[in-house]
C-alpha cells in the first residue's frame, strides 16, 4: 500500500488482513477507506454525471413527444413537474465535477434523486388516468437503476431507496378506487322464461349501457360470474362511486328489459350494488 509513492507497511499489513476475510465482511475504515474512495472517486463521478446527462436529455424528448401525440391538455399538465429534471441534472453534474467532501457530495445525489423521483410521480399525478400508476413504476425503476449503476456508499443506496418506496407509497394512498359490483336480479327466471338467447342479449346490452356510463380512458369494466359485472372506477370517491352507480341503475331500468319471472317487477330486474376500496 502506498502513500504518496512511499510504501506505509501498517496499511499493507491491514490491506491482507481485510483480503483474507470473506468479501461481505470486509469494513472499510479510517486511512484505508480515505484512500479507497480517493481511488474510485473519479469512476463513480463519471457514470453519476453521465447518468444526470440522459436523464436530462430523456426528460426533454419526453416532453416533447408528449406534447406532439397527446391530447394538449394531458401534455399541457405534464409540462411544468417535467420540467423540474433539468436544472437538477445540470446541478448534480457541477457538483460531481470535482471532489468534494462526502457529506456534501451524498446530500446533493440525494436530494437530486429526490426530486427527478418527484418529478416523475408528479408528472402522472397532474396527468392521472392510466399515466398515475405508469409512472409511480416509472418512479421506481429510476431508482432501482440510479441503485444499481451510482457505485455509492450502501447507507446513500438505502436512503435513495426509502426515499422513492415513501414517495410510491403517499402516491398510491392519495389514488382512491372505488369498485362497483352489478347484479341482475332473477337473471335466471330470464333464462328459464324467455331463453338463454334472450339471456345473452340482456347481459350485451346492460354491459354497453355500463360501458356508456363510466369513463372509456380510465373506468374497467368486466364480467364476474354468470349476471354479475364488476367496475372499476380510479381516482374515486366513494360518494362519486354512488353517483356512478346510481345512473347506471336509472339507464338500465329506462332499457326496461322483460322478464316475467322476476318478483321485483316484469319490466325493471335490476339491483346494483356497490363498495369502495383502497
Amino acid at each position: 500500500m502506498h502513500i504518496d509513492g512511499q510504501e506505509d507497511p501498517a496499511l499493507t499489513a491491514e490491506v491482507d488482513r481485510l483480503l483474507a476475510r470473506r468479501r461481505r465482511d470486509i469494513r472499510l475504515k479510517g486511512e484505508i477507506k480515505r484512500l479507497f474512495r480517493a481511488r474510485v472517486w473519479s469512476q463513480t463521478a463519471k457514470i453519476i454525471r453521465a447518468r444526470m446527462i440522459w436523464v436530462a436529455l430523456l426528460d426533454v424528448l419526453t416532453l416533447a413527444l408528449n406534447m406532439l401525440i397527446l391530447p394538449r391538455p394531458i401534455a399541457l399538465s405534464m409540462l411544468l413537474p417535467g420540467t423540474i429534471i433539468p436544472p437538477i441534472a445540470a446541478t448534480t453534474v457541477f457538483v460531481w465535477r470535482r471532489p468534494r467532501p462526502p457529506w456534501i457530495q451524498g446530500a446533493s445525489l440525494i436530494a437530486s434523486m429526490f426530486f427527478i423521483l418527484l418529478s416523475v410521480a408528479l408528472v402522472g399525478v397532474s396527468a392521472g388516468g392510466e399515466f398515475y400508476e405508469r409512472h409511480l413504476n416509472i418512479m421506481l425503476f429510476v431508482a432501482i437503476t440510479a441503485i444499481i449503476i451510482f457505485g455509492i456508499p450502501l447507507a446513500w443506496t438505502a436512503i435513495i431507496a426509502a426515499l422513492a418506496l415513501g414517495l410510491y407509497l403517499v402516491f398510491q394512498l392519495q389514488n382512491p378506487v372505488a369498485m362497483l359490483m352489478c347484479d341482475i336480479d332473477h337473471f335466471k327466471k330470464l333464462n328459464d322464461h324467455l331463453g338463454h338467447a334472450q339471456g345473452d342479449r340482456c347481459l350485451v346490452e346492460v354491459a354497453r349501457i355500463i360501458q356508456e356510463n363510466v369513463r372509456r380512458d380510465r373506468d374497467h369494466l368486466a364480467r364476474y360470474g354468470g349476471e354479475e359485472f364488476l367496475v372499476l372506477l380510479p381516482e374515486t370517491s366513494e360518494q362519486e362511486a354512488v353517483s356512478v352507480a346510481e345512473r347506471i341503475r336509472k339507464s338500465v331500468e329506462a332499457a326496461a328489459f322483460t322478464n316475467p319471472g322476476s318478483r321485483v317487477s316484469q319490466r325493471h330486474p335490476q339491483h346494483w350494488g356497490f363498495g369502495s376500496v383502497g
